[in-house]
């Protein structure tokens, strides 16, 4: 059973749906903005604070590498010559830059042999450091550089990069190389970025162009290759070139807010990951607000719609009590006074004047279907109608004395409940076959039916389809005439004219007989026998000439049609009235050639 609603409860749905539609389609596009604004502005602030970092790494290397040169320059063949000498001067000139190269300095000949280091560490002076790729750089190009990331050779074995500038002697040749070792696990220009965080969770790393991650808040990625290509698009397209922020997946698995910025004195890049899940946090929270508003604003909204409508409709629904109450105890619908002075009251005023109207309208149908009752039932024949189910919808009064039934008990009935199944076959198949013509054309269908007392009866059929009010076709109106009388008669004569051709037929007399155009519808045998030209070449012809004469020329009953009798002379020289047969004209005379023998003939002819 379907759900009824009132009135009411339509509108204060319609108002809840209605401002929950508006609340979400606007809440839906606040956030959208909101999260792109969100998204931009943090993209644009985490780029510029890693542009901002590596600006001040490019400019630590810049005086980092400037320190090493200018300590490189002020060493001489004789310190380099003279290991105690070189110590000396390591320790006491280049102590100061020790906080800046936290991991030592160390001074190198030609061929990669430590000469001295400070701070001085037992057991390392004449080592060979040549296997290192920034001493054999640095004394085949004769430039400064600064190391791939390596791990040093002391005890701890942490982490290190070195910057390096070539020693040379009064000719510009390399007897040397300076170096100045960072240790990346320290707090210096490189070993704070691990501990800067971005947010609560995100952070920095460096990475070369060749993968090496060069510095990470994770100690157990340093100088590691573990981002294969592929996992991480962004890192794959820092590497290309690109700087600046975007969303990706790190190589762990995890979204992320990445910016990338290149270093512009080494090939290394200063990334910074910060987590998706923060950077959307205050969306989500946003939203959980909204949410909470939005359904506290519906409740609200549904809330004063419902009691503001109750207190609409009670005029309308005191106006409907009064409808139902009426209509319930079949009492005349009397003026209402809504009194709200609205469409309410407008509303009821022009539904009184309807049903008034309905009224006088109703009563005029009833008197026209009254007469048209009457009018059916004083037809003779049976009268009926049928809907496209065969199911009856009405008869007269003829029809209900043809089936012994009541109009009550035919309404809604079959043609299999009154009449034989062969015959209800029949009538059904008849109906179908009206159904498929077009509407307007009419039926006339013929059946032999046997009645309830055994007596047999010719009925004859006259239908025809009628529309519905959108002119489909939705079922017949048909009447039954019983032709039983008339065939009985028709079967008489029928068997009369059988009766007559045959006497004709059999008769020993040559005879023919002519239709109104002259066509031959009657040879008989005699006429065969006599002249030899048989029936069926002659029936529904004019060539009946042929047997009598050698060209055509009427014959005596070609005169009778015409009534043509003065032009009897032209043909016959004798001829009368016939004493046989009344109006009837004789003639004779000699026929030179039937069946080739020489014949006198009489013709007697009448008009039928």
């Amino acid at each position: 059973m379907a759900l009824r609603f009132s009135l009411k409860t339509k509108i204060s749905m319609v108002v809840f749906f209605l401002v929950a539609g508006v609340l979400m389609i606007s809440g839906a596009i606040f956030f959208h903005y909101f999260e792109r604004s969100l998204i931009e502005n943090i993209s644009d602030q985490q780029f510029t604070l890693v542009t901002k970092l590596a600006d001040e790494i490019d400019t630590s290397i810049g005086i980092g590498q400037e320190i090493i040169s200018r300590a490189a320059a002020r060493i001489t063949p004789e310190i380099m010559g003279n290991a105690d000498l070189a110590q000396t001067f390591l320790d006491d000139h280049l102590g100061s830059i020790l906080p800046i190269f936290d991991n030592g300095v160390f001074l190198f000949s030609a061929k990669g042999l430590m000469v001295a280091e400070t701070p001085f560490i037992p057991g390392r002076r004449g080592k060979d450091y040549s296997f290192r790729d920034y001493v054999s750089q640095t004394v085949t190009t004769g430039h400064p550089l600064i190391s791939t990331p390596y791990f040093s050779s002391q005890e701890h074995g942490h982490p290190a990069v070195s910057f390096t500038a070539p020693v040379h002697d009064s000719h510009g040749g390399v007897i040397g190389l300076l170096a100045g070792s960072l240790d990346l696990t320290h707090n210096n220009m490189l070993g704070r970025l691990a501990r800067t965080k971005i947010g609560n969770t995100g952070y920095l790393y460096l990475y070369s162009t060749d993968r090496l991650m060069i510095m990470h808040p994770k100690g157990d990625r340093l100088l590691k290759k573990d981002v294969p290509p592929g996992v991480n698009l962004l890192f794959d397209r820092a590497i290309d070139g690109f700087e600046g922020s975007g969303e990706t997946v790190n190589s762990r698995g995890f979204s992320s807010l990445s910016s990338f910025k290149r270093l512009s004195r080494v090939n290394w890049i200063l990334a910074a990951n910060y987590p998706r899940d923060e950077v959307y946090a205050p969306v989500v929270k946003a939203q959980y607000y909204f949410v909470f508003g939005l359904i506290l604003s519906l409740l609200v909204a549904t809330l004063v719609a419902w009691l503001a409508m109750q207190r609409l409709v009670a005029p309308l629904q005191y106006f409907i009590g009064h409808i139902e109450s009426a209509v319930v105890n079949r009492e005349n619908l009397k003026p209402l006074e809504v009194g709200t002075g609205d469409e309410i009251s407008t509303l009821a005023d022009a539904f009184i004047r309807l049903m008034h109207e309905i009224t006088v309208q109703k009563q005029n149908v009833e008197q026209q279907l009254l007469f048209q009752k009457i009018l059916i039932d004083t037809i003779p024949n049976p009268i009926y109608y049928k809907n496209l189910k065969g199911e009856y919808l009405g008869c007269n009064k003829a029809f209900e004395q043809l089936y012994n039934c009541t109009d009550d008990e035919i309404i809604g009935s079959t043609s299999e409940k009154f009449v034989p199944m062969e015959m209800a076959k029949a009538l059904g198949d008849a109906d179908a076959e009206l159904y498929r013509q077009q509407v307007g054309e009419f039926q006339i269908f013929e059946y032999a039916a046997t009645y309830v007392d055994n007596s047999r009866h010719d009925l004859l059929f006259y239908k025809a389809m009628f529309k519905d009010v959108i002119g489909n076709p939705a079922g017949l109106v048909g009447t039954i005439v019983d032709i039983t009388e008339r065939k009985s008669m028709e079967r008489a004569l029928y068997e009369e004219q059988k009766f007559a051709e045959n006497l004709l037929q059999n008769s020993a007399v040559p005879s023919f007989v002519l239709d109104m155009n002259h066509k031959v519808l009657v040879w008989t045998t005699a006429c065969e026998e006599l002249t030899g030209m048989a029936a069926g070449e002659l029936i529904g012809t004019d060539d009946h000439w042929k047997a009598f004469y050698s060209q055509k020329r009427p014959c005596l009953a070609d005169l009778v049609i015409d009534r043509d009798i003065e032009r009897t002379l032209d043909f016959y020289s004798t001829f009368s009235s016939s004493q046989l047969i009344p109006e009837g004209l004789q003639a004779e005379g000699w026929f030179p050639d039937i069946r080739g023998k020489r014949r006198y003939l009489r013709f007697e002819a009448a008009p039928i």
